[in-house]
């Protein structure tokens, strides 16, 4: 029969290091349509290394961000995007084929927001997953110094100074989930135990009238 192809995207299926790709065909009437996986079953294969990120401040899927790889003087640079073919799209793992290479030198992460995270030294053979740091925020004399830890399952700030406080914490997509007031002490604040939220990235916000500070928590399993 006669198969015109309409779509192709390209993806690390199988989880084997090696990129695979899938066509959607069409046959003769529109609307009877299927799919081929095409599998890399190559014996001869190199090193590699991945990259899935995970946007805050920018959309949560990152597109539009780069990374930029760089070994033995030579860059390399990749960007996450939303489309490959029609009504297809590729992996929003970035993938880099390393041949011999054993280590990565240095990756430079730069997200739409042009917040960038920097890394050196990388293992091969392994996909690595990157969110966007966001914790620096805005801080004053009402706030003083606030650092913030994350064990356990439960946040605790740290307060400089004995004040009210407003604190939410919010998803990705600035859902509130947990809103409070609460009186910081001087020292260790630790909040309620989050560990059976859903996994993902969230923000904790302490605010004070028109002064905050924000800090990111990924809760994980």
């Amino acid at each position: 029969s006669v198969l015109r192809a309409r779509g192709a995207a390209y993806a690390d299926f199988d989880k084997d290091g090696k990129l695979d790709f899938v066509v959607q065909n069409i046959h003769r009437y529109q609307d009877s349509t299927h799919f081929e996986l095409y599998r890399n079953a190559s014996s001869e294969v190199g090193n590699w290394i991945g990259f899935r990120l995970i946007g805050v401040q920018s959309n949560r899927d990152a597109f539009g961000a780069h990374v930029r790889l760089v070994q033995n003087g030579v860059s390399t640079i990749a960007e996450v995007d939303g489309g490959s073919s029609h009504a297809s799209q590729n992996s929003s793992i970035i993938h880099f084929g390393l041949g011999s290479a054993t280590q990565v030198d240095s990756v430079i992460v730069t997200f739409p927001s042009g917040i960038q995270r920097t890394f050196s030294d990388l293992n091969v053979n392994q996909v690595l997953e990157v969110v966007e740091d966001i914790t620096i925020g805005v801080s004053s004399n009402y706030l003083g110094d606030l650092r913030f830890v994350y064990e356990d399952g439960i946040p605790t700030i740290i307060s400089s100074v004995s004040q009210f406080a407003t604190i939410k914490l919010l998803d990705v997509t600035g859902r509130s989930v947990l809103r409070t007031r609460k009186q910081l002490v001087l020292g260790q604040n630790p909040l309620q135990d989050i560990s059976t939220l859903p996994v993902g990235v969230y923000l904790l916000e302490v605010s004070r009238q028109n002064d905050r500070q924000v800090f990111r928590i990924v809760v994980s399993r």
